[in-house]
Formats: structure tokens, C-alpha cells, sequence
């Protein structure tokens, strides 16, 4: 029996630390050129099984050509705590975003540089007949949400001359957010 618990003890562990991150990494770039046809790349990830937190490092969207990034960032960090589940509560000990980087353009009135990604209302209508309504909606908590470093180009390019804006740091931290609770009612 001792045997049997270590080997799953270990099993689980290479699993946590070395198989769960690669499939991420793996899935999480497929995913992008599959469904917004765009390439992406991600430099690591990583996952801690005992107190389930995800890092992502280093990641980049492309545009649809590949010339320009469109979005990035340094890093992104997420601490779950998983025992709140039992009462259908999603309770997330931080969430921190790390230098993020995007580059939005306005081709014409209704045409961006992210239109492609958008579904169509016809695509969502169909999505939302597939959805199943639950009784109660789960709760969210964010004990800390934290975005460091933003930035960000819009770039218009419907007038003439083409304008742009850009925000070049801006960080904020948030605390105790608290979604579908009977307290925000």
C-alpha cells in the first residue's frame, strides 16, 4: 500500500510539474491558429499541483499576416483555491497580469485589426441555444486582481490624417471583487 501511495504521489507530481504544463503550452497555440487563424507563441508554463497556481511567460499573439504583434505579455499568474468549488464558488487568490502590450487598429466604421475574432451574432445565437441554464450562477471572488505596466496603441486609421493614442504605463490593483453573489444582488 505504501508503494501504491508513492508511486501515485509521484505520478501525480511529474504529471503537475512537467506533463499538465507542456499540454497547455501545446494546446494553448493550437487553439490560437485554429480558431482566430492567427499564430501565437508562449516561452513557458508553468503549473504548482500542490497550491494550483499557472504561470504563463513571454506570451505573443500575432496579427493575421504575422507583421506586427497584437497582443502581449510578460507575465500572467493565477492562484485558484479549489475546496470553495464544493459550494459552487470560483475563488481566485490573485490574478496578476504583467506588462501587457496591445496594438489596436480602426481600419473603417466597422472593420478593427481583431474584427476576424469576433463572432458573428448569428454564431452566438446559436452558442447560447446550446447553454444549459443553471438555477444558481457560481460565484466569482478575486481577492486580488493586479495589471502592471499596461500598454497600449490605438491606432485610427478611418480619418485623415490617422490618429493614434497611447497609454504607456498604467497599473492598478484591485481588491475583494465579488461576482453573481447574493450580496451584489
Amino acid at each position: 500500500i505504501l508503494w501504491t501511495l508513492v508511486s501515485i504521489f509521484l505520478l501525480y507530481t511529474i504529471a503537475g510539474f512537467f506533463i499538465v504544463p507542456m499540454i497547455i503550452k501545446s494546446e494553448a497555440v493550437d487553439y490560437s491558429k485554429e480558431e482566430f487563424k492567427r499564430d501565437a507563441e508562449i516561452e513557458s508554463v508553468s503549473l504548482n499541483p500542490f497550491t494550483f497556481s499557472l504561470s504563463v511567460e513571454r506570451f505573443k499573439l500575432y496579427e493575421k499576416e504575422k507583421s506586427d504583434v497584437f497582443i502581449s505579455f510578460k507575465k500572467f499568474f493565477i492562484d485558484i483555491r479549489l475546496l470553495p468549488l464544493i459550494s459552487k464558488e470560483i475563488y481566485f487568490q490573485e490574478i496578476t497580469l504583467t506588462e501587457p502590450d496591445g496594438n489596436i487598429i480602426r481600419f473603417n466604421e466597422e472593420e478593427f485589426n481583431f474584427s476576424d475574432m469576433m463572432k458573428s451574432e448569428t454564431e452566438q445565437t446559436s452558442d447560447s441555444v446550446k447553454t444549459i441554464e443553471e438555477d444558481e450562477p457560481w460565484e466569482i471572488f478575486i481577492q486580488k486582481f493586479e495589471l502592471q505596466r499596461l500598454r497600449l496603441l490605438v491606432s485610427d486609421r478611418a480619418v485623415n490624417p490617422p490618429g493614434e493614442t497611447r497609454i504607456d504605463s498604467f497599473s492598478v490593483t484591485v481588491t475583494n471583487l465579488r461576482f453573481n453573489s447574493s450580496d451584489t444582488s
